[in-house]
């Protein structure tokens, strides 16, 4: 995986953005994290090697594509019934009833946005 300067942010996104029409400075304002001297450097060595570039990405989309199927052959798929008992499971663990404006919602320890139980 190839990343950006010192951070988290990954070629295969800055190429991303970079193709659907975002200016580096867009992608600086964006991702504070970058440098627009990296996201030019970056444009400028996918342009000078597409090719080489467009493999790489292929490789990525394989390789994430495998783990992808991988993971959900060894995890069977949840129904909606399911889920919901783990939200209210969760709830009744980490939640308090609150009232916010005149709806008693659920609030959540470390969640500053509180949380409409449907």
């Amino acid at each position: 995986m190839v990343r950006i300067g010192q951070t988290r942010i990954t070629l295969d996104l800055i190429v991303e953005k970079y193709r659907n029409g975002m200016t580096p400075e867009d992608m600086v304002r964006a991702y504070i994290v970058l440098q627009l001297a990296d996201v030019y450097a970056v444009i400028a060595h996918y342009l000078r090697h597409q090719d080489e570039v467009a493999t790489y990405l292929d490789q990525r989309h394989a390789e994430a594509k495998r783990l992808r199927e991988q993971i959900e052959s060894q995890t069977p798929p949840l129904t909606r019934d399911e889920l919901v008992a783990r939200q209210l499971v969760f709830l009744a663990e980490h939640c308090r009833v609150g009232i916010v404006g005149d709806k008693r919602l659920p609030v959540c320890q470390n969640d500053p946005h509180p949380t409409k139980l449907k």
